[in-house]
């Protein structure tokens, strides 16, 4: 072999050694390039991930007001949601879906600022409404108590003219009388001498009581409680039975009103001792009076 030849091929070896080298730093180059690239998509996709949690946890807080749009928060939160495990997915990612991405979270962005803007401005009109319903409740609040106080005194005054309004009596007289042969009657102590009770009471003067009947009765109890010259018997509204010697209607007209009585007797069921009259009036006990007969 020549001189000549073999400088020619410790050329091509250089060449192609200069070459390979080449070829070999480019491959590193794009390997190492290639990871950055790797690397910084990878990077960006857990960025973009974590914006998503960030605005799910806003839409999350903006449900928690619960306002009119409550229903539209939850439906772009749950958009966002499949749109962020859609992601979670992918295997492979490129700049391309990247930049896609990124377009998709700033229209999920712009939908959370028109939507977040309205949830501002209903929770200032809810403030508004709660403040003129707080004064409107405590205005109401006002007035219930008022009228709580007039219907207290109302009832109050009702009972007032009720209690006012109650017959009573004064006075009550009981003489023991006897009748001579003539047929007239005279006052008697003698018990044995006793054909009759002369009682008299005054209904006192009411001017606010009801005019009209009023029914009177008249008890006369001996010594053992036992009613004498018997007519009848009541009930009460309380449940309490009466038994009366006299009954009689009072024709009342708000003034004095005297009431005589003369309830005759057995002379033969008359002894001596204490006697007791009782006068009721509208079914309510009214006064009582002692006759001692000897």
């Amino acid at each position: 072999m020549s001189t000549t030849e073999n400088k020619s091929n410790k050329a091509i070896l250089i060449v192609l050694a200069i070459l390979l080298l080449g070829a070999l730093g480019y491959i590193y180059y794009s390997n190492q390039e290639h990871t950055k690239l790797t690397t910084a998509i990878t990077e960006e996709k857990l960025e973009i991930q974590d914006d998503l949690k960030k605005m799910v946890l806003k839409y999350d807080e903006a449900i928690a007001q619960n306002t009119e749009i409550t229903d539209e928060l939850r439906a772009e939160r749950d958009r966002i949601v499949t749109f962020q495990e859609s992601i979670g997915k992918l295997k492979k990612t490129n700049y391309g879906l990247i930049r896609k991405y990124r377009k998709e979270i700033a229209n999920m962005q712009a939908s959370y600022d028109r939507l977040s803007e309205q949830v501002v401005e209903l929770a200032a009109e809810n403030s508004m409404l709660t403040d003129s319903l707080g004064v409107a409740n405590n205005q109401i609040l006002e007035k219930t108590v008022q009228n709580d106080d007039l219907t207290l005194q109302n009832s109050e005054l009702q009972n007032t003219v009720v209690k006012g309004s109650v017959l009573r009596v004064n006075a009550i007289h009981v003489i023991s009388m006897r009748e001579r042969t003539n047929g007239q009657l005279k006052e008697t102590t003698r018990a044995r001498r006793t054909d009759a009770f002369r009682i008299n009471f005054r209904v006192a003067q009411n001017d606010i009581a009801d005019k009209g009947e009023r029914i009177a009765l008249i008890q006369i109890l001996d010594s053992k409680g036992a009613v004498l010259a018997k007519k009848g018997t009541v009930t009460f509204d309380d449940g309490n039975e009466v038994g009366y010697s006299d009954r009689t209607i009072v024709d009342y007209d708000n003034t004095n009103m005297d009431v005589i009585s003369l309830i005759e007797l057995d002379r033969k069921a008359i002894a001596k001792g204490s006697y007791t009259v009782n006068v009721y009036l509208d079914n309510r006990f009214v006064g009582a009076s002692n006759i001692v007969l000897k």
